[in-house]
């Protein structure tokens, strides 16, 4: 497993806890949860229009089957898993009716046209195919559609598909899917880590760099262990280290051009580093709103 170290500060810390991922639950379909901001949830609507889109969009140099590979790769379930392997998917596709799974078993496009004849008669065919897929697998994952398309949209939200237009770009930037996957059903993730953000911003209503840093040292501590007198931070494929973390303040302030970090800066970030560690983005706002709100005096 590839682990990254972080040298230990000067503070004396007790050894923390290993990495403890969040509990997989799931939610009855249709059931609808506040994100804990003044915003609307992003509606499944839009999530499928936007699907619909980049599966279009990818369908111009892949076959089906290569287009759910590459849109499924980013899902993990509730306790970090990848959620849908490759067995997986064709498993579901069976679930399809007899035109769709004839679409899904078609070859790669030549010349830019699809060899199925359904595909050629409808461009459209391979988007509703994709957002049809991806409700078979939520489904035998026990995940919320809107988990599943949250989490793809926003790898992909850099998309010149998604990013180019306006509404679709609101659909790939949103966050409330996050709050789908919370331990506890009564607890809202994405709520805990604004008050967090408020309990440790400055009076322009921004985190600075230090203040980012020390917020992220103690919140990572929950996944870390003690080796060789250094912090090493478990996860499948965890790379993260304190000059990462600078990185990232730095491109998410400055690509949008400030100089500290807003809320909503923070919670991108937040999904970028569960990325990286491989756990679902609610372990990451849950353990970093808990400690926000457990210890108001970390940043003074």
């Amino acid at each position: 497993m590839k682990r990254a170290t972080w040298p230990e500060d000067s503070r004396d810390s007790a050894q923390p806890a290993k990495l403890a991922l969040t509990r997989t639950r799931s939610i009855p379909s249709g059931a609808t949860r506040s994100s804990g901001s003044k915003r609307e949830a992003v509606s499944v609507e839009s999530q499928e229009k936007a699907l619909k889109a980049l599966a279009m969009r990818l369908g111009a140099k892949k076959s089906p089957e290569d287009i759910a590979k590459t849109i499924c790769k980013p899902v993990v379930l509730h306790n970090g898993v990848t959620a849908f392997p490759p067995g997986l998917q064709r498993m579901a596709s069976s679930s399809l009716s007899a035109a769709d799974a004839a679409i899904f078993a078609a070859d790669a496009p030549q010349r830019g046209a699809w060899v199925s004849q359904e595909a050629k008669a409808d461009p459209k065919a391979i988007g509703v195919l994709m957002v049809r897929l991806l409700h078979v697998l939520a489904e035998k994952t026990e995940m919320e559609f809107a988990d599943v398309a949250g989490q793809i949209l926003w790898h992909f939200r850099k998309s010149e598909v998604l990013s180019s237009d306006a509404v679709l770009k609101s659909t790939a930037k949103d966050l409330s899917w996050v709050d789908l996957a919370a331990a506890d059903p009564a607890s809202k993730p994405s709520a805990m880590v604004s008050m967090a953000f408020l309990q440790h911003a400055s009076e322009d209503g921004k985190l600075d760099e230090r203040a980012f840093l020390k917020l992220m040292e103690q919140c990572l501590q929950v996944y870390s262990v003690k080796e060789n007198g250094e912090t090493q931070y478990t996860g499948m494929r965890a790379s993260i280290r304190r000059t990462d973390l600078a990185h990232l303040f730095f491109d998410q302030v400055h690509n949008n051009g400030h100089h500290g970090l807003s809320s909503t800066g923070l919670k991108s970030i937040l999904v970028k580093l569960a990325h990286n560690m491989h756990v679902h983005p609610a372990a990451v706002f849950e353990t970093v709103g808990g400690v926000g709100q457990s210890d108001k005096e970390l940043l003074k």
